[in-house]
């Protein structure tokens, strides 16, 4: 069958696709076999067009058409989304198989998409193997979602984020070790780090104790030990008294998936338990890097010995204590590897024996770090949290932070259908806090701190976390806001707007991430929009004036129609969240006042009796319920008692203190019949 489609025939990117596949609606397959075809066809480069693509050896970051830059030539695309003039979108994801993988970049001269099947080391394909999958809708979130659909039934070695658990640790505010030590990590810094956060009235709920921690030589993990240095009794007595005296729920460690970051010792305990497997040679995909990526040889557990290693490593850590881990230099498998040992089938080998481990162990309590890579994503079967972007850098000047966050948002498109995105760590007493704090809120991941000891804003840290350590988080990840989906935010003189929200309520963030100028001055202040069409919430009952939003920052308060777009401007590296509550027989819940997720707290809203409006809320101590009456309340309760309330007029604000209603609360607004 020809399926050549003629240059001069006009055709867009999905009809050229379709001549290739039974119908692109909802989704489809495209093997193998046909990509030499489909690339010789010069499939056009739409104008709108984003892709979700490979920065470096470890991470993802979005590309934009419509951006100065463009999409880079020659990187390797895992998600590429875009939109046809009549409206129609189409998502397209390269695959892997056992024996081999699609590559989809972007070619110059002229400026085409290019697809390919490229064999794994010593492996032969068939030609059968599902090469692309496509998704197509006039939603392109609904693209993405088929695409992602039709991977996992052809390839079932994943699942979906909505098919798994996520760890319980995520719902509390977390510290992590990093930043606040580097490798300079010790069970005293530990104590005094735990010490100053609760002083200033901040409990986190996990911790993570990061590189730094482990017996190693050369890069090589030795053995399972802890540095006798830096940890004199020990790992276990650090993990008790985190959680006895600071009352720490759950405590994880990091390592990275070759034990260390060359892999392991050949000449310590390790290599008389397990085959080891010499890894010779300097990648040059790492010319400039600290010194642990750039050793000349490298040191890994062989394939067939991994699954083991892995069953008595965290037997060992859960012997200490530990019940999660975080998992750094995934990726570095393909350099492991080399040419001396098949990439895909040696990191499937690496990632069953990993979350195999995980689930016997932690109850599948992984987070993948520097992982950003399809070998890796593709094969997410039982973990569910994965590190979104490159880490977090706090010296790194503004163009760094307005990165960080345009990446995490955008990434979240593809990322977030296989795991939870984890946005990293941040440090709150940084000029830039607030502009990450109003990242993480709104991210519905993890909330993390990275702070050395004694350096804090508490205030702000209370915007972000209950008394007892709860961070409000919304039930799913966010995501670009739909009318800037194909916008680069950082360089269209905008606003990035990112949305969230649950069945009760929804939040909008507002971010100006645009990028300062060559001399490093800061790009003047940017305006942009917020409307009811930006919000994942149903209007309610009372029409086309049933949302109603007030500002995180300015604490203005917005009526939200389909019609009016209210402007918001913003400097450089501000934020600012709308809350956004349906308005329902005059009364809106927002959740809690003066946090950043506030709304996210909302976890149930409605009527109870035709004149009793009912609410109900994460609570604890100092944490105050924020509402919108169009009227003063007739009586007010909070969990079946009568409580005196403060209403402002002015402003219709109603406040209820839930004070002593900790872990959750019941509010009860009742207003005058008609």
């Amino acid at each position: 069958m020809d399926h050549t489609i003629p240059e001069s025939s006009g055709a867009g990117l999905l009809d050229s696709l379709s001549a290739f596949a039974a119908g692109p609606s909802p989704a489809t397959l495209l093997p193998a076999s046909v990509l030499g075809e489909l690339d010789s066809t010069r499939l056009p480069l739409p104008a709108r067009a984003l892709a979700i693509a490979r920065a470096n050896p470890f991470w993802f970051e979005p590309c934009f058409a419509l951006s100065p830059g463009g999409i880079p030539p020659g990187r390797d695309i895992a998600l590429f989304l875009w939109e046809e003039p009549d409206g129609r979108c189409g998502a397209l994801l390269p695959l892997i198989s056992e024996n081999g993988r699609a590559i989809l970049q972007v070619r110059n001269e002229p400026t085409v998409l290019h697809a390919a099947w490229q064999p794994d080391t010593g492996a032969a394909a068939t030609g059968e193997e599902p090469a692309l999958a496509l998704g197509c809708d006039t939603d392109p979130f609904a693209a993405i979602r088929s695409a992602v659909a039709a991977a996992r039934t052809a390839l079932r070695t994943f699942r979906c984020r909505e098919e798994k658990p996520l760890p319980a640790y995520i719902d509390y505010l977390g510290w992590c070790t990093w930043d606040a030590f580097y490798q300079d990590v010790s069970a005293d810094g530990i104590r005094e780090g735990l010490l100053q956060l609760t002083r200033g009235g901040v409990r986190p709920g996990f911790i993570i104790i990061d590189d730094g921690w482990q017996v190693a030589r050369d890069f090589r993990m030795i053995d399972f030990a802890t540095d006798p240095a830096k940890f004199p009794e020990g790992l276990a007595p650090v993990v008790k008294e985190a959680r006895e005296t600071f009352h720490v729920r759950h405590v994880g460690i990091w390592h990275t998936l070759q034990g260390y970051w060359a892999g392991v010792d050949p000449r310590g305990p390790l290599s008389g338990r397990y085959a080891i497997t010499h890894c010779p040679g300097r990648s040059p995909d790492f010319t400039g890097w600290p010194d642990q990526f750039t050793v000349d040889s490298r040191d890994m557990i062989e394939p067939q010995d991994i699954a083991r290693f892995y069953l008595d490593f965290y037997q060992w850590l859960a012997a200490q204590g530990i019940d999660f881990v975080k998992v750094d230099n995934q990726a570095m498998m393909q350099q492991f590897a080399g040419d001396r040992l098949p990439r895909i089938a040696t990191q499937t080998a690496y990632q069953r024996a990993l979350q195999g481990a995980g689930a016997v162990h932690f109850g599948g309590a992984v987070l993948h770090c520097m992982s950003n890579v399809t070998d890796i994503l593709l094969r997410l079967s039982v973990s569910n949290l994965w590190r979104n972007s490159d880490d977090y850098y706090p010296a790194k000047p503004a163009a760094y932070q307005a990165n960080f966050v345009t990446i995490n948002a955008f990434n979240n498109l593809l990322t977030a259908r296989f795991a939870l995105p984890d946005w990293d760590m941040f440090q709150s007493a940084r000029p830039h806090a607030h502009f990450h704090a109003a990242a993480r809120a709104i991210s519905g991941g993890p909330v993390m701190i990275s702070d050395t000891p004694g350096s804090h804003d508490h205030a702000l840290l209370r915007r972000l976390c209950l008394a007892d350590g709860r961070v409000p988080r919304w039930p799913r990840p966010a995501r670009p806001a739909r009318d800037r989906l194909f916008e680069d935010p950082r360089s269209n003189g905008r606003l990035l707007k990112i949305v969230n929200g649950s069945a009760h309520a929804a939040a909008v963030g507002l971010f100006h991430v645009g990028l300062p100028a060559a001399d490093g001055e800061a790009p003047p202040p940017a305006s942009d929009t917020l409307s009811a069409a930006d919000v994942p919430l149903p209007a309610g009952p009372d029409g086309d004036s049933g949302l109603l939003a007030i500002g995180s920052e300015s604490g203005t308060i917005i009526r939200l129609t389909a019609a009016q777009a209210h402007p918001v401007r913003l400097a450089h590296l501000e934020a600012e969240i709308f809350t956004v509550g349906i308005r329902e027989r005059g009364i809106t819940a927002f959740g809690l006042e003066g946090m950043l997720n506030g709304g996210a707290a909302l976890i149930g809203r409605g009527w109870s009796s035709a004149t009793t409006f009912r609410a109900q809320l994460m609570a604890a101590e100092g944490a105050t319920a924020l509402f919108h009456c169009d009227q003063p309340p007739a009586a007010v309760r909070l969990n079946d008692r009568n409580v005196s309330a403060r209403y402002d007029a002015a402003t219709g604000l109603l406040r209820v203190a839930l004070d002593g209603a900790a872990p959750a609360a019941v509010v009860e607004v009742d207003i005058a019949p008609n």
